[in-house]
This record gives structure tokens, C-alpha cells and sequence, in this order.
């Protein structure tokens, strides 16, 4: 079970303990991704790499 998170490592640990189902961890990505502020933190290649891995994946 994850606690109350104070800091922002604490914070990343419990959204990677709740979303270790790849459908979970997919949704949660995308939704995260319509943020302005999250979004802008990427190139676009960025994004491609995220939505299209290259071989290997």
C-alpha cells in the first residue's frame, strides 16, 4: 500500500507502485502528457521515441 507522499521522489515512487500494469501505466502516461506544463518538457522527437519505440522494445 503507498502512504501519504511529502516528497517528490515519494510522490514518483507511489504513481510507479500503482501504475506497474502496462494498461494502467499507459493510461496514466497519456493523461499526463495533455498537461501544457508536462508536455512542454519533451522535444517532439521526444514524443515520437515515446509513442513509437525504435527496435528493441
Amino acid at each position: 500500500m503507498v502512504g501519504t507522499p511529502v516528497s517528490p521522489q515519494e510522490e514518483v515512487s507511489a504513481i510507479h507502485a500503482l501504475a506497474q500494469a502496462d494498461q494502467v501505466a499507459a493510461e496514466v502516461s497519456g493523461d499526463l502528457m495533455w498537461r501544457p506544463a508536462v508536455a512542454s518538457r519533451f522535444t517532439s522527437v521526444g514524443k515520437v521515441q515515446v509513442v513509437e519505440p525504435g527496435p528493441g522494445w
